[in-house]
């Protein structure tokens, strides 16, 4: 126990040092402007106008018994009726009252309906990459390629608590078709394999995620408390 509250620590620390390193470099976001710049106004369903006929964000809550104290992933998100789905709309007022949370991820899609499916997304708004094993060297090292044009400059760096989420909010949103959705998951993969690289990551393997990957939602609580936010 004694050993597990030390690597707390040390990783709490961390996260500090990530958060001063950042902010040499790139200006901090606060959550409102960070999802108005990926979802800008016009993109959802104003509250209450049904007859606007648009796709809405789904942010997904767990409560803090369903969440693995040791990992901080969720046990469970979807089907047991715990989990607690958010619909935001064009005013994205409901984000705010997400910033209190433990554990709460999304997507930068809209979608059709209640459920976070490839079948009911509407729009893509950003490519989203987890990079996970990501310490001050590996840290510096992806700012560093990012400034050289080793890897694609991203729109913005999120410190995730543990790890780095970068968002590359695209200048169009993109139709969820079939189609689309298979050549998107196909980029991503790629573009997964280039930015995950020994200099980004002490994790050999990289970590493929889908095109509907939900991430922490940023000014929530990451892995390491609602205490330490998920910050842009």
């Amino acid at each position: 126990m004694a050993d597990q509250q030390a690597a707390l620590e040390r990783l709490r620390e961390l996260y500090r040092e990530k958060n001063e390193h950042l902010g040499k470099f790139l200006e901090p976001v606060e959550p409102y402007e960070f999802y108005r710049e990926i979802f800008p106004k016009g993109s959802f369903e104003r509250k209450g106008h049904f007859e606007d006929r648009k796709g809405n964000g789904i942010a997904v809550t767990v409560p803090k018994g369903e969440v693995d104290k040791a990992t901080g992933i969720a046990l469970q998100i979807e089907g047991d009726g715990k989990a607690k789905r958010c619909t935001i709309t064009d005013e994205l007022d409901e984000l705010r009252e997400l910033q209190d949370t433990d554990f709460t991820i999304m997507s930068p899609i809209s979608y059709f309906g209640r459920r976070r499916c490839g079948k009911n997304a509407r729009y893509l708004y950003a490519l989203v990459f987890d990079l996970d094993g990501v310490g001050m060297p590996q840290l510096r090292d992806t700012l560093h390629q990012m400034n050289k044009d080793i890897l694609p400059q991203a729109t913005f760096v999120v410190n995730s608590g543990t790890g780095l989420h970068l968002y590359y909010v695209l200048k169009e949103p993109v139709p969820m078709y079939p189609h689309n959705q298979k050549c998107l998951k196909e980029l991503k993969y790629a573009l997964t394999r280039q930015i995950w690289n020994k200099f980004t990551s002490t994790i050999k393997e990289p970590q493929m995620q889908g095109i509907l990957q939900g991430f922490r939602v940023v000014g929530s609580g990451s892995k390491l408390g609602r205490e330490y936010p998920v910050r842009a």
